[in-house]
């Protein structure tokens, strides 16, 4: 059937009815909001299978078995994996089909845990001793990652160390093609407990998982500022910007008309509008870094990656430098060093 646009359908229909003829024998996983997680899990091909004890494990892998067998399916075993739980401690499961060449060829994970590697098709990975948030990182070392690659930037523009972020990352009179470490860790996270909680899963949307963020920031009360300022600029309505007349401008879509992938879009846009509405405030505070927010009438200007990589190096550093006031003028130079150079 190779080639075939029905294939994968097909394929996909079957496998479900294997999996709710094997996931009767076991009860899931019970979270702590009381909401029972399936036993068996599935994508495409791929399947997992969460228990709570070994012999509810050796009991629906033998039911998996059978109906995977009646399908003339089979379980390739060098391909699975399995990894125990015990008390907070790792221990082999050992053979849940009772079969010894099955026992033989399963790898087990929860030797590679134990010592802090995992082995794995002939390579070792390093792995974290949290198994569970391994991959979160806090704000904190985002914000450390990005000082680090504002300062290459920086080297690489020809500007100097004490050229304000907002010229690289803002959206001011002079918007580079660079965006913010911090906004898009921030945007990804509102958008990934966005789409957790609306799902239409409930067994997704009542146990959402906590993202860990650190302390600074989290997304949860990001996600409740958004969602107060979106339902606030429907309580005002349509605000009309410039000379122009009613009805000129583009008109945006509503909080309580919108849908949910709507709403999911409209959140994350507010949060890069509010993090752009801080850096603008920053901008006011600083005295010669900041004056282009007073200038009124200046056209606004954008450079895309073609416009900036066909510049000259010594070109794009005087136009930031010019926009920013920290061009080395007499000026400058006395402020900087002082009267005696």
């Amino acid at each position: 059937m190779a080639g075939c646009t029905i294939s994968p359908l097909a394929f996909t229909m079957a496998m479900e009815v294997i999996i709710r003829a094997s996931r009767w024998v076991v009860g899931g996983e019970k979270t702590k909001n009381g909401i029972r997680l399936p036993p068996i899990r599935a994508y495409m091909d791929d399947m997992t299978t969460l228990t709570t004890t070994a012999a509810c494990t050796r009991r629906l892998l033998g039911k998996l078995q059978e109906n995977i067998k009646w399908a003339r399916m089979k379980i390739k075993p060098n391909k699975s994996r399995s990894i125990s739980i015990v008390k907070g401690q790792l221990k082999m499961l050992g053979s849940a089909l009772g079969t010894t060449q099955y026992q033989r060829r399963l790898s087990s994970l929860s030797k590679a845990w134990a010592d802090g590697t995992m082995q794995a098709s002939g390579t070792k990975i390093k792995s974290s001793s949290n198994v569970a948030t391994h991959n979160e990182l806090p704000i904190t070392t985002v914000q450390k990652m990005e000082r680090t690659m504002t300062s290459f930037v920086k080297k690489w523009l020809g500007v100097p160390r004490c050229l304000t972020n907002i010229s690289l990352y803002g959206k001011g009179v002079l918007e580079l093609p660079l965006t913010s470490l911090t906004k898009e860790y921030k945007c990804s996270k509102v958008r990934l407990l966005m789409t957790l909680k609306d799902s239409s899963d409930q067994t997704i949307s009542n146990a959402v998982p906590p993202l860990l963020t650190g302390r600074k920031w989290t997304p949860f009360d990001a996600v409740q500022q958004a969602t107060s300022a979106l339902r606030h600029s429907d309580i005002v309505g349509h605000v009309q910007l410039g000379r122009g007349g009613f009805g000129l401008s583009a008109s945006k879509p509503t909080w309580r008309k919108a849908s949910t992938s709507e709403r999911r879009k409209m959140v994350v846009e507010e949060v890069r509008h509010q993090e752009e509405a801080e850096r603008s405030a920053k901008a006011v505070s600083l005295a010669k870094q900041g004056q282009w927010m007073r200038w009124e009438g200046m056209e606004r200007r954008k450079l895309s990656w073609r416009e900036l990589w066909e510049m000259e190096a010594n070109n794009i550093s005087s136009i930031i430098r010019a926009t920013y006031d920290v061009l080395p003028s007499p000026k400058n130079q006395m402020v900087w060093r002082g009267p005696n150079l």
